[in-house]
């Protein structure tokens, strides 16, 4: 996080594939809180897989980048609550600069 500041970047920091369904939500934006992601400097994005219920309760708990994947009219739903809560919906998971 000392780095981004420096850099004047923001990073994201995003959940790893599985995590929600594992951890779950609110475990996962406290690690994200203590990781540094409540700064200026950084956003946290958790990916909720194909399970919408994890990602309405990720809005709930504060969450405000989400990603879901699923059956489209749901996906939709879950994007308007995003929006309407002041967050980031995020259809495609961001690639790792590495990996492009």
């Amino acid at each position: 996080m000392v780095q981004a500041r420096r850099c004047d970047q923001e990073i994201l920091l995003v959940t790893g594939p599985g995590a929600c369904a594992r951890l779950g939500p609110g475990y996962l934006l406290e690690m994200m809180r203590q990781a540094g992601a409540d700064t200026p400097c950084a956003r946290a994005l958790i990916d909720c897989g194909g399970d919408a219920g994890y990602a309405m309760l990720a809005l709930r708990l504060g969450w405000r980048d989400i990603h879901l994947k699923g059956e489209p009219s749901i996906v939709a739903r879950i994007a308007d609550m995003t929006r309407a809560c002041g967050g980031t919906f995020h259809h495609e998971l961001p690639v790792p600069p590495q990996q492009k």
